[in-house]
């Protein structure tokens, strides 16, 4: 679990607008913690029915 997470975060850094403006900074970290959740919930979801 710790593994996917650190995996995320890394994709996370590289994917992440360097030199830009620190508002569009802020709402790239917002959306991509909102993908985040959602994706934990869907595997949870996928957990329990297994």
């Amino acid at each position: 679990m710790k593994k996917k997470i650190l995996v995320i975060f890394i994709l996370y850094l590289i994917m992440s607008p360097l030199g830009e403006s620190n508002w569009y900074h802020l709402f790239y970290t917002i959306a991509y913690m909102i993908a985040v959740m959602i994706y934990f919930v869907i595997n949870k979801k996928k957990g329990e029915k297994k």
